[in-house]
């Protein structure tokens, strides 16, 4: 398979918003977000194949420049993890709508962020983990929404691993083979 990872950096450092056409493609090392961008696919014929070690995505916008992520199916090798959205001035934002994520061991890992909406998504066989670094008093994660998500925790310890985490809503989602739905510390 052809490696598509300078492809998409190059795109993402010359546009805004990206429209990945149906096809496959693989992806070998982390990209990184660190401005407004809109990627958009054809839902389940658009497949990032990610081969790499670590995440796929590391989102590290600013919260008034959300990254948006719409209607692409994303699967992993079973070693590796989905999306990082760690702090950037303010806290990191994204929004991910009519996704799939397959085969990744942690699929969000939400950093310090403020107002992240995960709809319209399916998320299969992985974590998820809303945490935070330094001081629990002034450093949380905050508004973050999961709308009509399915989450098959495939039989993993724990679906969601929360810390210090101010605000997070669930609405109409199911969520279902997991040993324990909650792991949590420092709620406010």
């Amino acid at each position: 398979a052809t490696d598509d990872t300078q492809a998409f950096v190059n795109c993402l450092a010359e546009h805004n918003n990206i429209y990945v056409p149906e096809g496959t493609y693989v992806i070998n090392s982390t990209i990184t977000i660190d401005s407004y961008k809109r990627i958009t696919g054809e839902g389940a014929k658009s497949i990032i194949k990610y081969t790499g070690a670590n995440y796929l995505l590391n989102v590290t916008t600013p919260y008034n420049a959300k990254a948006e992520i719409n209607n692409l199916a994303f699967n992993g090798n079973g070693d590796n993890k989905f999306l990082k959205c760690a702090k950037g001035s303010w806290g990191a934002s994204v929004s991910l709508d009519g996704v799939n994520v397959t085969n990744f061991t942690t699929a969000l890992h939400f950093i310090s962020v403020f107002n992240a909406t995960v709809k319209n998504a399916r998320i299969y066989g992985a974590n998820i983990i809303e945490s935070v670094s330094g001081d629990p008093e002034t450093t949380f994660s905050n508004v973050n929404t999961f709308n009509n998500v399915y989450f098959d925790g495939n039989k993993g310890d724990v679906l969601f691993t929360l810390s210090n985490v101010r605000t997070l809503t669930f609405n109409n989602c199911a969520l279902e083979n997991a040993t324990k739905i909650f792991s949590c510390t420092n709620k406010s």
